[in-house]
């Protein structure tokens, strides 16, 4: 089992972002300026200029709990893959090179639900880099 403690100074750094954001507030969520949400979704290996960390969360209906992995979600620079499975959330670093694999064959026949959730660089603190 995977477990990660943060650092302090990450939390502070998120509160930060939050309060510093000019974007109204998601249902209490203070971070959050935007979702991304798509089915059946794959992304090529990329860096995003967003602000510190994001977070991916992977659904698939009536599959809650499976022990099947969906999908892989990969760091290419770290040599790195994470097995995501329905209901797995996942806390991560943009600016880290990363990628989304297609879905598995334990699941062609079903619709795998991700959502993205993240702020971007520019929305924090009035910055107007061309993000």
């Amino acid at each position: 089992q995977l477990r990660l403690w943060f650092l302090s100074r990450w939390l502070r750094a998120i509160k930060c972002g939050s309060e510093l954001s000019k974007f109204g507030k998601i249902q209490g969520c203070g971070f959050v300026a935007a979702i991304a949400s798509s089915v059946d979704y794959q992304a090529p290996s990329h860096i995003d200029e967003d602000f510190f960390l994001s977070i991916h969360q992977l659904n698939v209906m009536n599959r809650f709990g499976d022990k099947e992995v969906a999908q892989y979600f990969c760091f290419p620079s770290l040599g790195v893959c994470v097995e995501l499975r329905p209901g797995d959330v996942l806390l991560f670093n943009p600016h880290v090179q990363h990628c989304l694999s297609q879905k598995t064959k334990a699941y062609q026949g079903d619709r795998v639900h991700v959502s993205t959730m993240y702020i971007k660089t520019k929305h924090v603190s009035g910055n107007d880099v061309d993000a």
